[in-house]
């Protein structure tokens, strides 16, 4: 019965602009796509570059963190919380309570690190469907990144959430 459903439409794109956090997370992945793309040697660079500020991600996991990954990536990885802990963040910020899977991200998905792939993970704590579909359709995905997989972690919020 389709009339008992709460959950937003995964069709429609909705962001999350007012939870704490969000617009920050979205602006770190999109600075990671330029720094990847553009092949800065750090993070920090697409900021004092593009955005006229630092965000101290490289000064959280040091210069080298994607050093790895500048001539791109093979692997995008789009999701929520499973993906942007890969970063070291929760909603944009640092979290050493993830650094374990940092290591694991940098010795199988990156190639400097030993891994097959560099994979970049760009994913957003708290993130729905439509959550990251209006990531996709606003801009965090510019037209000139491609690599040649996507992976799409998502849904977990969508379950848990909203019980859809």
């Amino acid at each position: 019965d389709d009339s008992s459903c709460t959950c937003d439409d995964p069709l429609i794109p909705s962001p999350l602009i007012g939870t704490k956090g969000w617009g920050k997370a979205h602006h770190l992945n999109k600075a990671l796509i330029e720094a990847t793309v553009n092949q800065f040697d750090t993070v920090d660079d697409v900021d004092d570059y593009s955005y006229g500020g630092t965000n101290g991600y490289d000064d959280f996991f040091g210069d080298d963190f994607y050093n790895g990954m500048k001539a791109g990536c093979d692997i995008a990885m789009v999701g929520d919380l499973f993906i942007e802990a890969m970063n070291g963040r929760i909603m944009g910020e640092n979290s050493t309570m993830m650094a374990p899977i940092v290591d694991v991200h940098k010795q199988y998905l990156t190639k400097s690190g030993g891994g097959n792939y560099d994979a970049l993970p760009l994913g957003i704590s708290g993130d729905s469907s439509p959550n990251l579909f209006w990531r996709l359709k606003h801009g965090e995905m510019p037209n000139y990144f491609d690599p040649q997989i996507w992976l799409v972690m998502i849904g977990y919020n969508d379950l848990t959430r909203w019980g859809c």
